[in-house]
């Protein structure tokens, strides 16, 4: 078993179960989207930049606007304490909430579409004083992950595809924000990042990092997450989420000159830097087999892990919510009704 430091962010998703409150039952005034600084989630930034998100808004319904996290993982447990209404994650954090949340009635968010995929995404970084030169070299070291995480599932599949003795590998929990600094004074060897951290690190550590790609290991599976009860009380406005979706998808799928530029602003870089740091990522929205599959696993993955005490897999069809995505467009709901959940309000609870 690889030998874990702490788990604060690992585990904290988990303790905020009895930290839930009730969805206030009176129309809010502005409803939330908690969107993340990874470039897979330029749809909710463009979408929100053009306020896609208001179109056709009437004025006795409530505005939607977009709060910017550092990660999927934030964004995730924002939606759980009640900071946002819908959230946008990677598969990893989304199945650790669902899980954390087994057997909470009636407060557990439903999954309504797939936002986007990437196969390039993540990366294993090393400096090169670290004499780290080949995946094996990893061996005995101590490695930055954050728990919980895409980058968490990410490492586990590097370490099997490589052959790692698992045994003799430190985990150290740290936030991705603090990388560079725990590389900068030893504390790890090797941190598991994602775009745009690569970059970030890079930069504060001053030099070229080694990198070791996860492309064709790991694919991330990015999802849109709404609170259970908003999704099933109030049809309409995950209508008009997703409308707005569709629409910054069509603006993106152009390539225009103008969205690209618009779309390199956005995330302060040049139109040759994002296209660049975008290639293997395909934007689609859509319900899926490949969510249905990478959200098992995830769940299957989780149950071996020691924070989950050994409890027992999920259904992702527990979960899976695709009639609203059905009703704004048939063709992109491939996930048959079966093994989704039932599109009702008297029952709010898998």
């Amino acid at each position: 078993m690889i030998g874990m430091v702490r788990c604060s962010s690992w585990i904290l998703v988990l303790t905020l179960v009895g930290q839930i409150m009730p969805v206030v039952a009176d129309q809010p005034a502005a409803v939330r989207i908690a969107g993340s600084a990874w470039i897979g989630d330029a749809p909710t930034r463009l979408a929100d930049h053009l306020d896609l998100f208001n179109q056709g808004r009437k004025v006795s319904e409530p505005r939607i606007e977009v709060l910017q996290f550092g990660s999927g993982h934030d964004a995730v447990v924002a939606l759980m304490r009640g900071e946002a209404e819908f959230a946008l994650g990677a598969t990893t954090p989304v199945a650790v909430a669902l899980m954390g949340e087994m057997g909470e009635a009636g407060n557990r968010p439903v999954v309504l579409a797939s936002l986007a995929l990437s196969n390039r995404s993540h990366r294993i970084v090393v400096l090169p004083e670290s004499g780290i030169r080949q995946p094996q070299d990893i061996q005995g070291r101590r490695v930055g992950v954050m728990m919980g995480t895409s980058s968490h599932f990410g490492w586990f599949h590097f370490s099997r595809f490589h052959g790692l003795d698992e045994s003799s590998v430190e985990l150290v929990d740290l936030p991705v924000s603090a990388m560079a600094e725990a590389m900068l004074n030893g504390r790890i060897d090797a941190a598991v990042v994602w775009d745009p951290w690569d970059v970030e690190l890079a930069r504060a550590t001053g030099t070229t990092l080694i990198e070791f790609p996860l492309d064709a290991i790991y694919t991330v599976n990015w999802l849109l997450l709404a609170d259970r009860q908003l999704a099933m009380s109030q049809p309409e406005l995950l209508e008009r989420v997703l409308h707005g979706y569709q629409a910054a998808l069509a603006r993106m799928d152009s390539r225009s000159d103008e969205t690209l530029s618009l779309l390199a602003g956005l995330f302060d870089t040049d139109v040759d830097s994002f296209l660049a740091r975008t290639d293997g990522l395909l934007w689609r929205l859509g319900m899926n087999w490949s969510v249905l599959v990478s959200l098992g696993a995830q769940f299957d993955w989780l149950t071996a892990q020691p924070a989950f005490g050994q409890q027992p897999a999920p259904s992702p069809s527990d979960y899976l919510l695709g009639e609203p995505l059905r009703r704004l467009s048939p063709r992109l709901v491939t996930v048959p009704p079966y093994l989704m959940v039932a599109e009702t309000t008297s029952d709010t609870a898998p």
